[in-house]
C-alpha cells in the first residue's frame, strides 16, 4: 500500500526509495494504470521509468484495460 499511495501522491522520490530498498508492487495494484490517469502535475516519465521494470506494460484492470488504454 505504500507504494501505491506515493504513486498516486506523485512522490517519485519515495517510490524510488521505496523500490530501491525492496519493497515491490502487489499483483494486481495496476500501479500503471494508475499512473496513466493522473491528473495531477507530476514527473510521471520518471515514475514510470521506476515502475516498468517491475509492472508488466500489459497488466489489465478490472475492465479489462492496459495502461496504454488508459493514457
Amino acid at each position: 500500500m505504500p507504494l501505491k499511495k506515493a504513486v498516486l501522491c506523485g512522490k517519485t522520490d519515495v517510490v524510488e526509495f521505496l523500490l530501491e530498498s525492496g519493497y515491490l508492487p502487489h499483483e494486481g495494484d495496476c500501479l500503471l494504470h494508475l499512473l496513466a490517469t493522473q491528473s495531477e502535475e507530476t514527473d510521471r516519465i520518471r515514475l514510470a521509468k521506476l515502475l516498468l521494470p517491475h509492472c508488466p506494460i500489459d497488466e489489465r484492470d478490472i475492465d479489462g484495460n492496459t495502461p496504454l488504454h488508459l493514457a
